[in-house]
């Protein structure tokens, strides 16, 4: 597998609605180098798919956002040549791994499709340069159609955030007060990657390369059976 050179990988991550598109867009206009953006994933596989998010997902969705996390993790690899300063993220496989635990405990996701999530996260986490986890506390949580409205859903996901950072450790950077306030922590965080280079976890090619491997091998019959569904008509798609 190609080296990432000196391309860094920044994500956002945290329950809906606690402020990680906000921050990431004020960062936007103001932040010095060569940066991609992916905005969004969730809401991707929605718009794309026709499938059903949050706490009314299915199997499916999770898998293709498990899958879409993975593609992301290595974008520092795929674009290498681009010469990008870093790329930017919305989400992160962490956040599908949570999703996976509330699912796998409500019954709405199997166990192969956990351990794949599972494994993919102790797989990808170390790719990320830096961790930026906006304080859904100081956010009210809002409906805007698409993200989940529901109160004790969001407290269940935040819980579950706060414990697989401290079962995993996970280092990450709380980002508090204003928004103004956690775009200038954020930026402040940034800048200290790139200019100094810490934190930085790389992940060996071997490890990479056998992981795809066999998650390609032990789970494509499921695949295939998950994605029967996409052969039917969907005005959605």
């Amino acid at each position: 597998m190609k080296d990432k050179g000196n391309t860094k990988l920044i994500t956002f991550t945290g329950p809906p609605c606690s402020g990680k598109t906000s921050v990431m867009n004020g960062i936007k206009d103001v932040l010095e180098g060569k940066w991609f953006y992916i905005d969004e994933v969730t809401r991707w596989v929605k718009r794309k798919y026709g499938t059903e998010i949050n706490e009314d997902g299915k199997g499916i969705d999770q898998w293709l956002m498990i899958n879409r996390h993975i593609n992301n993790a290595l974008y520092p690899v795929s674009k290498a040549e681009e010469q990008y300063t870093g790329i930017i993220l919305n989400r992160c496989i962490l956040d599908t791994m949570v999703f996976s635990e509330w699912a796998y405990a409500a019954g709405k996701i199997d166990k192969w499709l956990y351990d794949y999530n599972m494994k993919a996260l102790k797989t990808f986490m170390p790719c990320y340069d830096l961790i930026l986890y906006p304080d859904p506390d100081e956010v009210q949580n809002e409906d805007d159609g698409v993200r989940s409205s529901d109160a004790s859903f969001r407290e269940d996901i935040q819980s579950m955030f706060e414990g697989f950072f401290r079962s995993e450790n996970i280092n990450y950077v709380k980002l508090s007060g204003t928004n103004e306030e956690r775009v200038e922590r954020a930026l402040w965080e940034i800048q200290q990657v790139v200019q100094r280079g810490y934190n930085v976890n790389e992940l060996r090619s071997k490890e990479k390369d056998e992981f795809r491997s066999s998650w390609q091998d032990a789970c494509t019959q499921r695949i295939l059976e998950h994605l029967n569904f996409l052969d039917q008509p969907n005005e959605n798609l």
